[in-house]
């Protein structure tokens, strides 16, 4: 091999100068640096090895505009993988990236952009939505109306054909959240109630008030009752609440009844009660009712109704019927008041 060593090798003055054949090979040995400082026009197909080109070295900024929309057989260079394999892609590849699962959002879009005529029946269930995603903002046209709840949403539903059961359940605004209740809740709205009766005659003494023993519980929603000992009603959840009782008062022998009570202690001390005098004689038994409402703390609060009986002479047998359920007691907790 035959070695050549100048400092410049030049064509002929106007000409241009040719190296080498075709079929022959150039090579610049590692180490060895070819700057060519003027413009490189390469006519045939040119190799570089991988990395050899620096993506700085790409100068995008001073190539032409496109001019036009891009359009599905444009094509782009891509990095394979990111291993440094060089591909083409056409842009219609991309679209397919772009709208992948859930790859639209609020920076997609604007109001109204989506319309019925882009959405197919039933399209958006609860997996397309979270809590709060969707607002009057972006319901547009699409909001229901008074009119649509009633005839689309309510109207078109099967009817309840029996009484709500504790665990049916509704929607109610709760400071302007929306939540479900249970209709156990609501029914429970006048609970703490209960009602009961005298189950047997009860003895009483001329003149003397006495606590009514109301002893059998037709119901008694919270326990709240106490039927056995102390004959009172604790409910415990503050409100007001109706109380309501009715005592049969009879004496046996021919002396007049002169007067009939029904009284209503709260926390031990006299309330409410009814008074009736009577002149008549030979006057045995008599009725009475009273309804009242009271304010209960929630705490200690307790009710307790008494019957009271007096003669003009002494009779030997006075008491309160319980004949026919003659003597009840009951009380329930009031709403909206």
């Amino acid at each position: 091999m035959s070695e050549v060593k100048v400092d410049k090798i030049s064509p002929k003055t106007g000409t241009s100068m040719t190296v080498g054949d075709s079929g022959d090979t150039f090579t610049v040995p590692s180490g060895a640096t070819l700057t060519v400082a003027g413009a490189l026009n390469v006519t045939g197909t040119t190799s570089l090895a991988d990395g050899t080109v620096a993506v700085a070295e790409l100068d995008i900024d001073g190539a032409t505009d496109i001019g036009e929309a891009i359009v599905d057989a444009d094509l782009f260079v891509v990095d394979n993988g990111a291993g440094g394999t060089n591909r083409k892609t056409a842009a219609s590849r991309l679209k397919t990236y772009v709208t992948g699962a859930n790859s639209v959002d609020s920076d997609q879009y604007v109001d109204g952009s989506i319309d019925l005529a882009h959405m197919s029946v039933n399209s958006i269930d609860s997996d397309q939505y979270v809590d709060g995603s969707i607002d009057t903002a972006h319901i547009g046209a699409l909001q229901v109306t008074g009119a649509k709840l009633n005839t689309d949403v309510i109207s078109a539903q099967t009817a309840l054909a029996a009484a709500p059961a504790d665990t049916d359940e509704f929607m109610v605004s709760d400071a302007g959240v929306l939540k479900r209740i249970d209709y156990s809740l609501i029914k429970a709205a006048n609970t703490p109630s209960f009602f009961a009766y005298l189950s047997a005659d009860q003895s009483l003494s001329s003149g003397v008030a006495t606590k009514i023993q109301i002893n059998t519980e037709i119901y008694d929603t919270d326990s709240n009752y106490d039927n056995s000992s102390n004959y009172r009603f604790t409910p415990t959840t503050a409100g007001k609440y109706l109380i309501f009782g009715s005592v049969n008062l009879f004496q046996d022998d021919s002396s007049d009844l002169k007067i009939a009570m029904i009284l209503f202690y709260k926390n031990g001390s006299l309330l409410y009660e009814t008074h009736d005098n009577f002149s008549s004689n030979y006057l045995r038994g008599v009725s009475q009712s009273m309804s009242v409402v009271m304010d209960m703390n929630g705490s200690s609060d307790y009710v307790e109704m008494y019957g009271k009986i007096e003669i003009n002479s002494g009779a030997t047998n006075l008491r309160a019927e319980n004949g026919d359920r003659r003597c009840v007691f009951g009380a329930y907790k009031l709403i909206g008041v």
